[in-house]
């Protein structure tokens, strides 16, 4: 089973790709003034970085695979992990949707032993490893939801789930 793409909020990825459009066209005007100044170049160079970056995120998404033996957490394009069932101790997911800002924001965030896949307010997965790493997903739709809930427990029966 491989869940749905969880894009950014469309306002969020409009300024993305505004700014990853903008960066370019500035550095172009910036290399026809005068491409022999040193500044410049950095500047450019700068702006041409800035541009792939806010792209990249413009198109941003994040996902769930479950095979048979593992979960794949993806947060495109910078984050791919997989997890075995075997090291997952506890999960738990939420009857209520969940806002991202419950967990640092929109986006990928990272914390101390954490780290937090929510592009969207949605039904939350929240993971935690033997090693004692926690993962948190949010998915928009309550019946993916549940479909992911139902094929945890029959692959991980070893693991208790948090209330």
């Amino acid at each position: 089973m491989t869940t749905a793409k969880i894009h950014l909020h469309w306002a969020l990825r409009m300024v993305f790709l505004v700014v990853g459009l903008t960066l370019p066209a500035l550095a172009l005007f910036g290399f026809t003034r005068d491409p022999n100044a040193g500044t410049e170049v950095f500047a450019n160079i700068s702006f041409a970085v800035g541009a792939a970056i806010s792209l990249a995120f413009a198109c941003a998404y994040h996902q769930v695979e479950v095979v048979p033996d593992a979960l794949t957490l993806r947060y495109f394009p910078v984050y791919r992990k997989t997890i075995p069932h075997s090291e997952i101790s506890f999960y738990s997911f939420s009857d209520q949707p969940v806002s991202p800002m419950r967990y640092g924001g929109t986006g990928l965030q990272l914390s101390r032993g954490g780290l937090a896949l929510t592009n969207r307010k949605g039904y939350v997965l929240r993971l935690e490893l033997i090693t004692g790493h926690k993962y948190t997903i949010a998915f928009r739709d309550r019946a993916e939801s549940a479909q992911l809930q139902n094929l945890l427990q029959e692959k991980t029966r070893h693991v208790p789930q948090l209330p």
